[in-house]
């Protein structure tokens, strides 16, 4: 029987589960639920409204899948999969808090992913920017990051099978 397992993160915690870099992982898991280059206090924050044809700017041939991630982390969906798919295990690791930081505009918070959303029509008119990251303010960013991972905790307490999730 299969083990369903959840990852948050980047691709540093999501490739053990790529067959193209672990070819019989499907024998013992079935992933179910990805993030992908979210910051927790972005997962942890309210839906932002946005024009999907202003998510625009691509960088490579994987146009597409970039798109999607910043639209993930802008729709805040990775709560509501994991309590609809129920994992056995959520495996974590928190490039994207340490590598990206966060944006707040307005009421909104996202991550501040240069990678998919930083230069997208999107980004460039979002009013009134403030750039959060632990390597420019590590104490105002972890007054903000510990809250959310509490948050986070508790809701995985609350809301899942898991005793305690994985942290690379």
């Amino acid at each position: 029987m299969q083990k369903k397992i959840a990852c948050y993160g980047s691709c540093i915690t999501r490739d053990n589960f790529n067959s193209q870099l672990n070819h019989n992982y499907k024998e013992r898991y079935r992933c179910v639920v990805t993030s992908e280059h979210s910051s927790i206090i972005s997962v942890l924050s309210p839906e932002v409204k946005f024009d999907s044809e202003k998510l625009d700017y691509t960088v490579s041939k994987f146009a597409a899948r970039n798109k999607e991630i910043a639209e993930a982390d802008l729709n805040k969906t990775f709560l509501r999969d994991l309590i609809e798919n129920q994992p056995d295990y959520l495996i974590m690791d928190f490039f994207p808090d340490i590598f990206f930081g966060v944006v707040f505009s307005n009421d909104n918070i996202m991550t501040n992913n240069h990678w998919y959303l930083c230069n997208t029509t999107y980004y460039k008119e979002l009013p009134q920017k403030f750039i959060l990251k632990i390597e420019n303010d590590t104490s105002n960013y972890l007054s903000v990051w510990m809250p959310a991972m509490e948050n986070f905790m508790r809701f995985i307490k609350n809301n899942l099978p898991i005793a305690c999730p994985l942290l690379i």
